[in-house]
C-alpha cells in the first residue's frame, strides 16, 4: 500500500479520542439506547402507550419493523467497513461506499434501527425517545461536520454540497435507465 494511504483504523491509536468525535458521544449514545430499550420493553409488556396496536396488525408491524432493522444493520456494518477498513488518504474525507450517497450512513442506520423497533410496538413513549435520538444524532452530525470542515477545509465543504446529510438523493435518470425494458430484456431474457 502506498505510504500516503492507510486504513483509517490505523490512523486512530486511541479509540476513545477519534478525530472530530464529540466528547463522551459514545457514552451518551449508549445511554440513549439503554433508555430507549428499557422504555420499549416496559411499555411493550405493560401496554401503557401501545393502544395503536389494536388498529395495525402485528404481522404488518413485524414485516416493516424487521425490514427496517435489517436495513439498519446493513447501513451500520457497511459504513463501519467503509470508514475503518478501506485504504484512504490522510488528506481527504471518506467519499466512497455509502459515504458517496449520505454523509452520515452509520448514524442513519442507528436511527432506522430505533424506528424499526418503534414500528413493531407502536409504543408512543418509544417514539418520544426516537425523537430525542434523532435530535441527538443530528447534533452529533453537525458537531462532527464543523470539525471536518476545520480539518479538510474546502474539500469537505464541496463534499457537503454534493452529498446529502441524511437522505440519499434519488437520481431519476439512473433508475429509469436501470428499469428500462431494454435493460431488463438484456439482463433477464438475453444475457450475454
Amino acid at each position: 500500500m502506498p505510504s500516503h494511504l492507510q486504513r483509517s483504523y490505523d490512523n486512530w491509536v486511541n479509540w476513545e479520542k477519534l478525530p472530530g468525535e464529540f466528547p463522551n458521544g459514545d457514552k451518551i449514545q449508549l445511554c440513549l439506547f439503554v433508555t430507549f430499550s428499557v422504555a420499549w420493553i416496559v411499555d411493550f409488556i405493560f401496554k401503557g402507550t401501545t393502544w395503536l396496536n389494536q388498529y395495525i396488525p402485528l404481522g404488518f408491524r413485524l414485516f416493516f419493523g424487521l425490514s427496517l432493522i435489517l436495513i439498519s444493520y446493513f447501513l451500520v456494518k457497511q459504513s463501519e467497513a467503509d470508514l475503518f477498513f478501506h485504504p484512504c488518504s490522510y488528506n481527504e474525507p471518506v467519499q466512497f461506499g455509502l459515504y458517496q450517497y449520505c454523509r452520515h450512513p452509520m448514524y442513519l442506520g442507528v436511527i432506522i434501527f430505533h424506528i424499526g423497533f418503534g414500528l413493531i410496538s407502536l409504543s408512543l413513549i418509544s417514539w418520544v425517545f426516537i425523537f430525542i435520538t434523532v435530535k441527538f444524532y443530528n447534533f452529533l452530525a453537525n458537531y462532527e461536520e464543523r470539525k471536518l470542515i476545520e480539518k479538510f477545509d474546502f474539500r469537505y465543504q464541496k463534499y457537503m454540497e454534493i452529498v446529502p446529510k441524511w437522505i440519499p438523493k434519488v437520481r431519476k435518470n439512473n433508475y429509469l435507465k436501470i428499469l428500462s425494458f431494454r435493460t431488463l430484456n438484456k439482463i433477464v431474457f438475453f444475457p450475454s
